[in-house]
């Protein structure tokens, strides 16, 4: 029946089918369905009698070259006097094997054989395509990106409150990254990290697998002005970095990439032992989809977020105690995606988290040169965090949503090089645990004090 034409319709109803043959059909999987029934419109059809055994068909797609999308007719291209969904699978070198089962891929729908037990028809019916179902993680990445550099601007802040320490008793050393008062500091830090997500989605009946790695890394550098009051003292920064960052979906290697720019200013105020740390950054994302699907173009995107921490600083034979609370709020927007399969209108989504814990340090070495190892322990949770795209795809809209976080466990673990006069550097690692999700980063710094 394969002739390049959809018009064939072959009545053998009065036939038997048993065993494991094979019906190849002409079939066009432009994104519409055909009217009821076996009548040969959009798709070449057979009618069978009874049928038994596990049998083959194959489907020579017509509009190869279109773009499909998702509908609610089907494409009938069997009809049985009795049958049930064992007795046809979907095959050919057009087909691949999916989550949900042998599938004709066309962009953002694929395609699958199912049987309708009431019609007794064997239709074609399109599933929402695996790139679809991730659409809706593409927002978390960007959100994964400003937490995880925030984490930079919070080493920072606690180097400064050493130094305040040494200012006050004129004994220990500048730490690094850590500014002198009334002056001026310029700063810039590597990093690497990564992020890890496990979750499987369920959605019309189906299942997605939507695990996913995804890694970072970048540069950032800063300038700083310490200035000491009588009640304490101020500091005031600017920074200004910039990260490429790749989510990677384990499943099928679909891939995200994000470029972004970020900028923004933060600070303390210290009185005593008590402190106050904020941070305000602006993420400027680009991202580029790398699906196997044509006509991507890339988007831009943006996560604007605060960041503040309360604690206190409390020192007993040499080793410090910083108790600590912070909260950040994280906004974040991407432009609709159209492509001729579907369209993606990502809905702005924030991330709002708290976390208390506990930072313990202390110092090893000398007046010139020591070493300052740190370690922090926190809990919090995320109490936002639901990204959701709607989709537009012939005709079907869908809302797609991402599985957020909620109770994680928060680490960070390191050290400072500590001196007087010039150089000095830091090492620092930082993790944080949920129950279907983890992240680690690196950090490695310098600073030069004028």
């Amino acid at each position: 029946m394969q002739d390049g034409e959809t018009n064939d319709l072959l009545d053998i109803s009065s036939a038997a089918f048993s065993g494991s043959g094979t019906i190849k059909v002409d079939a066009s999987l432009a994104g519409g369905g055909g009217p009821p029934g076996c009548t040969a419109s959009v798709a070449d059809c057979v009618r069978l009698g009874a049928v038994s055994g596990k049998g083959t068909i194959v489907v020579n797609d017509t509009s190869a070259t279109t773009p499909g999308a998702l509908s609610s007719t089907p494409i009938t291209v069997a009809h049985v006097t009795s049958g049930n969904a064992s007795n046809f699978v979907l095959g050919g070198a057009n087909v691949v094997s999916t989550q949900q089962g042998p599938a004709i891929p066309k962009g953002f729908a694929q395609y699958q054989l199912a049987f309708d037990p009431v019609t007794l028809n064997y239709n074609l019916v399109t599933v929402i395509a695996a790139p679809t179902v991730e659409m809706g993680n593409v927002m978390e990445g960007m959100q994964n990106l400003w937490n995880m550099t925030s984490e930079g601007a919070s080493q920072r802040v606690s180097a400064i409150r050493h130094s305040v320490a040494s200012d006050s008793d004129g004994k220990t050393p500048i730490p690094a990254q850590a500014g002198t008062f009334d002056g001026y500091s310029f700063w810039g830090k590597a990093y690497f990290g990564g992020a890890a997500h496990d979750t499987t989605q369920n959605i019309g009946g189906f299942d997605y697998d939507l695990r996913y790695k995804q890694s970072m890394g970048g540069g950032e550098i800063g300038v700083d002005n310490t200035s000491r009051t009588a009640d304490g003292a101020w500091v005031f920064r600017a920074l200004l970095g910039y990260s490429e960052s790749t989510l990677k979906f384990e499943v099928d290697n679909d891939k995200t990439h994000y470029s972004v720019w970020h900028f923004g200013a933060y600070g303390s105020y210290i009185s005593g032992p008590l402190f106050v740390d904020f941070l305000l950054k602006d993420d400027s994302t680009k991202v580029k989809f790398d699906f196997p699907v044509s006509s991507l173009e890339d988007r831009s995107g943006n996560s604007i977020g605060a960041k503040v921490t309360v604690g206190e600083r409390l020192e007993d034979s040499g080793i410090v105690f910083e108790p600590m609370v912070t909260a950040s709020l994280v906004h974040s927007s991407l432009d609709t995606l159209k492509n001729p399969s579907a369209s993606f209108a990502f809905a702005d989504g924030n991330s709002i988290r708290a976390l208390i814990g506990l930072q313990i340090s202390g110092n090893v070495g000398g007046s010139a040169m020591a070493v300052e190892p740190f370690v922090f322990a926190g809990v919090g949770n995320e109490f936002d965090g639901q990204n959701s795209v709607n989709v537009s795809s012939g005709g079907t809209l869908l809302e797609i949503k991402d599985r957020p976080i909620r109770v994680f466990a928060a680490g960070s673990v390191g050290f400072n090089v500590l001196g007087n006069n010039g150089f000095s550097a830091y090492l620092r690692a930082d993790g944080l645990v949920a129950s279907h999700a983890n992240s680690v980063a690196l950090w490695a710094g310098l600073r030069v004090g004028l």
